[in-house]
């Protein structure tokens, strides 16, 4: 049986190809050493690389150990960017929302109490008694309305200060702010009431709106507190917020220098 019986012609020119390459590649392996005294041969993730120079090998150690320095610099870089503006969110968006509304929140408790003190004088002056006002079914609808005035006049206030750049204002720009919104809140509050209070009842709608307007310098004064503090609070968060975005720089500057 002769050899090219025992292999198809296919077989032979893949046998040949493969021998062929392996001389090339021991051809070349030679060539490498002679000149470099080195060889250096990748194949995937396999790598030979023989040498017997201490230089070399003290190189690629070097070169290791600063490869690792900067990707745990960058791990340490992404995270101080993160922790930082994850800071800067809470203190811009959260902490100073809810620190204006606590401070607003205590004034319109106080418009409330007003309210509620002038109605019961007004039922006292209509009725003429002056115990057992509060258990009335007239009080009971009062308590009812002031209840509504207080959650959408919250709310109102609420997106006042989520969509009004307070702190980025300048003081004739916040005085301007201040007139009109005093007079749009004081709307609010009229419509409100207006809205929620019970028809064919005594006090009727219109002696309940004049005796509130009677306290109107007080509510003015009440509603521009809000505002005032607002701002303030609004600048105070906003250096905190510039404060750190110094402070991440900073830390940036020192592990990159």
């Amino acid at each position: 049986m002769s050899f090219f019986s025992e292999y198809s012609i296919g077989g032979i020119i893949v046998l040949l190809v493969v021998l062929a390459l392996v001389i090339v590649f021991i051809a070349w392996a030679l060539s490498s050493i002679i000149r470099k005294g080195k060889l250096n041969f990748s194949f995937g993730k396999v790598k030979v690389s023989p040498s017997d120079s201490d230089d070399d090998q003290k190189s690629e150690v070097l070169n290791g150990y600063d490869s690792c320095f900067r990707k745990k610099d960058f791990y340490l870089v992404s995270t101080i960017s993160y922790e930082s503006a994850k800071k800067r969110i809470d203190i811009e968006r959260f902490d100073t929302l809810a620190e204006q509304m606590s401070f607003a929140d205590q004034c319109i408790s106080e418009i409330r109490q007003a309210m509620r003190s002038k109605f019961l004088s007004l039922l006292k002056e209509i009725t003429g008694k002056s115990e057992g006002l509060i258990s009335t079914h007239e009080s009971s609808n009062h308590i009812l309305v002031m209840k509504v005035l207080v959650y959408e006049l919250k709310d109102v206030i609420r997106r006042k200060m989520q969509e009004n750049h307070l702190a980025d204002k300048t003081d004739q720009e916040f005085e301007n702010y201040i007139e009109v919104n005093i007079r749009y809140l004081n709307n609010v509050i009229t419509t409100i009431l207006d809205d929620n209070y019970p028809d064919n009842v005594n006090p009727s709608r219109e002696r309940v709106y004049e005796t509130n307007m009677q306290m109107g310098r007080e509510m003015d004064n009440l509603l521009e507190k809000v505002l005032r503090r607002a701002r303030i609070i609004a600048i105070e968060k906003n250096n905190l917020s510039l404060e750190e975005e110094k402070k991440m720089y900073q830390q940036i500057q020192d592990i990159v220098k």
